[in-house]
């Protein structure tokens, strides 16, 4: 069976061999195509939609409801948008919690190009594409991805959770990390724990990774750190 499935992927190397720049130059420009359009479009729905309808809303409810926590009002009983755990408004607090929604939206929407770039950065490396035409390809994967769009659109966290988990694996995955590279994981896992819902589920690589014990642990720390500091409230 192994014989004859190498014997297709053989005959199959021929005609990709041949007209395999010109399936991947199509698929650059329908991707860059797409990605441009919902880019755009999602972008001016952060920056200029209306948050009661179509726009930022996630970023509005979430910025509510940390002011409201900080400010001893008890969101939970009160509000119907506070989905997070304490912990997730104090992780944020220091980006969000001193912003009205309109200097947000513009935070919000600088920071995620910043954030965009780095895990584009981070996955054309660790993809180990070869040529620039593949590297271009799965740049514009995540650019081009619906969900991509509506995380920008709607001012959600997503994109800053995946950027804060993927770096901490790609720390926590070295085998002769430092104590500050070690603390620097544990620093972004506890970012990417805002939204557990994500990263959650990661923990376990971090559990059997080098020196994972001790970067779980110094995370626990801080969560347990930053709860107490929001319940506090």
């Amino acid at each position: 069976m192994n014989h004859k499935l190498l014997k297709k992927f053989q005959r199959l190397r021929i005609p990709w061999e041949r007209y395999g720049n010109r399936i991947l130059r199509l698929a650059v420009v329908l991707l860059a195509t797409a990605a441009a359009l919902r880019l755009l479009h999602e972008s001016l729905r952060l920056v200029f939609g209306d948050p009661q309808i179509d726009g930022a809303n996630d970023l509005k409810n979430f910025q509510n409801a940390m002011k409201g926590l900080f400010a001893g009002q008890p969101i939970y009983r009160e509000l119907g948008t506070s989905p997070y755990p304490p912990a997730s408004y104090a992780i944020f607090w220091p980006l969000l919690g001193w912003l009205d929604l309109t200097q947000g939206r513009l935070f919000w929407t600088a920071s995620l190009i910043a954030v965009l770039a780095w895990i584009t950065v981070l996955i054309i490396r660790e993809s180990k594409a070869n040529s620039p035409l593949e590297r271009i390809l799965v740049a514009l994967l995540l650019l081009s991805m619906n969900g991509t769009g509506v995380t920008i659109g709607n001012g959600q966290l997503g994109l800053h959770i995946l950027a804060a988990l993927l770096t901490a694996l790609v720390l926590v995955l070295q085998k002769n990390s430092s104590i500050m590279q070690q603390i620097l994981a544990a620093l972004l896992l506890l970012l990417a724990l805002a939204k557990p819902t994500i990263s959650a589920p990661f923990v376990w690589m971090v559990m059997f990774a080098p020196h994972g014990k001790r970067i779980l642990f110094l995370t626990g720390i801080g969560y347990l750190t930053v709860s107490w500091l929001a319940v506090s409230y």
